[in-house]
């Protein structure tokens, strides 16, 4: 069965959105060392960079190990 291209259009809609809200996690409840863990876990291997604030939360695949927690 072929969607037709307004229900592809609202499912592409429905996705950004999904992502916007996404974007907009508090970071104050959030465990920086059990988020690497499942990403490792999800994505492989490595280290990734982690800024955890109340504001936002922001994610970044790199090099070297980085976790740092502001609640200001």
């Amino acid at each position: 069965m072929v969607s037709s291209p307004s229900m592809r259009e609202q499912d592409e809609d429905d996705y950004l959105s999904d992502l916007e809200e996404a974007q907009s996690i508090s970071g104050s409840n959030i465990d920086p060392g059990k988020l690497a863990t499942l990403l490792r876990i999800k994505f492989g291997a490595g280290t990734y960079d982690i800024h955890v604030n109340s504001a936002k939360l922001l994610l970044d695949h790199c090099t070297t190990k980085t976790l740092d927690r502001r609640d200001s």
